[in-house]
């Protein structure tokens, strides 16, 4: 009878990250590459369900404009930043160029079918950090999340193929290499994210965090070596000059905002806002977040820090656009993920459920949202504001009108930045318009004797006296054989009594 052993495979890197009682067997481990096969199709089959209008639009948005023409001049010899230029890195034309000669059309629905693949591919990173983190269910909750919350904005920042969406992927991987301890290829990825847009770098903050914490100096020079490489390398084949020029030293006529101060502020006001609300399935939580930062939720850390270089990320452009806010899906995914998964079963449905109604909503308003934008209908909508706002402030209200504040702050705005905020925000407006009209007219019709009776008090002994509510009351009946005058209700202002 033989007595050799089968040898034992050695682990993966991966797997010593794990303890040692819960290393998976190869049963379970040819388990888990199933299911994730099964994730990632599904993810896949549900942005591709949700980026359906990528096929029927032309143009979303003039990066894509921008974007196609330079693949045009690439792909016919031409060198990029001498024949065509952007104030962005090489890696996205280049993309573009090769989906071009890889579809054999110049088509942008091409390219948006490599957009879906990236959300899908972020989606999955996210899916597998999740199960990492907080369990298999998670895993669900944190890709399907991604996927909605990708396509939760107006139509032409989340179903555009634009440099965010392609930066997402390799940002994403950065951080979970980094996690288990991949100095040089977590550097190498926060790279071909910068290379795709240069927010990219931000992403350095949480990699260093975790590799120092793990490694210290060493892991820390090694990502930042891994860092270099690529951007070494990418500078010798465009040419460093022209590369610094393009994507750094060049952008300051975009940064000059002189003079320009309000405007800026009141965008960045009102593109957060309409964020926080249209990704509420993702920005509930984090206040609970926070507050357990360091009970439940202590090894989240580099998530904070995470979340922090895509704020920063968004704000160092100065310019607010919708899709600069992509940056900040994938930390504020795994966040609300990991703050689910110590919630109730109905908090998860109901979580899931708003990110598939927005989602939903964002898709079906793209008719809206198309008409609007040919037919330049922002400023229109902004001078429609205004001449509600000056009829409500000519016609009679009432002292302390909070409305009329709330109304002036918002006429404001849609009159300083209709023509650079999103057409998100136009549902809203509408909607005040409607309400500002209705409330006008019925104001009105009512005028102003509509308002409330001031309150009056009378002798107890009066045939109706007034209580605080303003209602009548007849008082008992008064004693057989007792004289009953009726009582006048006073009716000058010193004789009733102060209002309280």
């Amino acid at each position: 009878m033989s007595t050799d052993v089968a040898p034992v495979a050695s682990p993966s890197p991966d797997a010593l990250w794990i303890a040692p009682d819960a290393q998976p067997v190869p049963d379970e481990r040819s388990a888990r590459r199933r299911t994730t096969l099964q994730l990632f199709a599904v993810l896949l089959l549900l942005t591709a369900a949700l980026r359906l209008p990528a096929f029927f639009v032309d143009v979303f948005n003039s990066d894509e404009s921008f974007l196609g023409a330079q693949a045009e001049v690439i792909s016919d010899g031409g060198n990029l930043y001498q024949e065509a230029a952007d104030r962005k890195p090489p890696l996205v034309p280049y993309l573009y160029a090769a989906t071009f000669t890889v579809f054999g059309t110049t088509a942008l629905w091409s390219v948006r079918v490599m957009a879906m693949l990236a959300v899908a591919l972020t989606a999955l990173f996210l899916a597998l950090e999740a199960r990492r983190r907080y369990g298999n269910r998670a895993a669900w909750i944190a890709g399907v999340l991604m996927v909605l919350a990708s396509v939760a904005f107006a139509p032409q920042d989340g179903q555009a193929a634009n440099f965010e969406i392609f930066m997402l992927p390799s940002m994403t991987a950065a951080v979970l290499l980094a996690r288990r301890g991949r100095a040089f290829s977590s550097g190498a990825a926060v790279a071909l994210a910068t290379l795709a847009k240069q927010t990219g770098a931000a992403t350095l903050l949480p990699v260093l965090y975790l590799l120092w914490r793990q490694r210290g100096r060493r892991g820390a020079a090694d990502a930042l070596g891994g860092f270099a490489l690529p951007l070494t390398v990418v500078a010798l084949l465009v040419g460093p000059g022209e590369l610094l020029f393009w994507t750094t030293i060049g952008n300051g006529s975009y940064l000059g905002i002189s003079g320009l101060w309000g405007m800026v502020l009141l965008t960045l006001l009102l593109m957060t806002a309409a964020f926080a609300v249209v990704n509420a399935p993702i920005v509930w939580a984090l206040p609970r977040a926070w507050r357990e930062r360091r009970t439940a939720g202590s090894g989240d850390t580099d998530l904070w820090l995470w979340l922090l270089s895509a704020v920063v990320s968004v704000a160092v452009g100065l310019r607010f656009f919708g899709h600069y806010y992509l940056q900040l899906l994938p930390p504020l995914v795994l966040i609300t993920t990991g703050v689910l998964m110590r919630s109730s079963g109905r908090a998860v449905k109901r979580t899931i459920a708003l990110a598939a109604a927005i989602a939903v909503v964002a898709m079906a308003f793209l008719p809206v949202d198309l008409f609007i934008i040919n037919n330049e209908l922002a400023q229109a909508l902004g001078q429609l504001l205004l001449v509600l706002q000056l009829a409500k402030l000519l016609g009679p209200r009432e002292p302390r009108d909070e409305a009329t504040i709330v109304v002036v702050a918002l006429v404001h705005v849609a009159i300083a930045s209709a023509e650079t905020v999103e057409v998100l925000i136009a549902p809203l407006l509408v909607g005040y318009a409607a309400s500002a009209s209705f409330g006008l007219a019925v104001r009105e019709l009512r005028g102003v004797s509509a308002a409330p009776a001031p309150r009056e008090w009378s002798s107890p002994t009066s045939p109706t006296s007034w209580t605080r509510a303003g209602r009548a009351t007849r008082p008992a009946e008064p004693s057989v054989g007792r004289s009953t005058s009726p009582t006048r209700a006073p009716s000058t202002p010193s004789e009733r009594a102060p209002a309280d």
